[in-house]
């Protein structure tokens, strides 16, 4: 490949978020825009703008495979504001759209992983709270969802789940207040509740805090969908195997 091409690639690729413009990147390996254009697709088969925008569906994928990422929040990080034209963009490259992409994801080996759990999934965002939900029932769970520490309380005291999921960045610390409550709730009952935090920033003041409030297990929202199933289906003693990921990791 022409070291021209190569170059300009390599800078599209580090810099994907934003729309360079043709001039920038021909004057970055001192060639003319036409030039340039009629190089990258003698190269590459496309013209520039096509293989950004390829670059962008093909990295938008790949969040969608191996994140809890929003599509939102996936549609941001590739550099598009237009929600209806990323949409139309990612099923004419894959098929699908990015929500049923993501639905048709789930490993047959996971899916009744966790048949039979009760969990309370308990996260602020709405759209992150029922993407969570699905894959967990996708896996056999039945999920009981809340968006705040109170509800959560509440329902806390009419039923028993066999796992709590909390995001730790529900407003005002309730994350952590929550987890504590649940702790003394079920020690007065002589019960325990294993309980995995959902982070999103992950810092070492923030694996202080979730090792104190009493958490097992700390994930991102950036895990694997896989990576979460297989430690609730470890922690809840679903697997002999050993199932154990690095915390946190992405």
């Amino acid at each position: 490949m022409d070291f021209r091409v190569q170059k300009v690639i390599t800078l599209m690729r580090e810099e994907y978020r934003r729309e360079t413009p043709l001039s920038e990147m021909a004057g970055f390996v001192n060639l003319s825009p036409s030039r340039l254009r009629y190089l990258f697709k003698i190269e590459v088969g496309m013209a520039p703008a096509q293989y950004l925008k390829a670059f962008r569906m093909q990295r938008a994928r790949e969040l969608l495979e191996t994140t809890f990422l929003s599509v939102k929040e996936i549609r941001t990080s590739i550099g598009l504001n237009d929600h209806s034209h990323f949409v139309r963009a990612f099923k004419k490259s894959y098929g699908f759209t990015p929500a049923k992409y993501r639905m048709r994801l789930a490993a047959p080996e996971l899916q009744r992983t966790l048949e039979g759990l009760l969990i309370l999934l308990v996260y602020n965002d709405q759209v992150s709270r029922e993407r969570i939900g699905l894959t967990l029932e996708q896996a056999g769970a039945c999920v009981t969802t809340m968006a705040s520490a109170r509800k959560a309380l509440a329902a806390l005291q009419r039923m028993r789940p066999h796992v709590l999921l909390v995001d730790v960045d529900l407003p005002n610390g309730e994350g952590y207040t929550l987890v504590r409550t649940a702790r003394a709730l079920f020690d007065e009952r002589q019960e325990q509740i294993p309980a995995v935090a959902l982070v999103r920033n992950l810092s070492l003041d923030v694996v202080e805090q979730v090792v104190a409030s009493g958490f097992q297990i700390h994930l991102t929202t950036q895990s694997d969908p896989g990576q979460l199933i297989g430690e609730i289906a470890r922690l809840t003693g679903r697997t002999t195997s050993d199932l154990h990921f690095q915390m946190g990791a992405q």
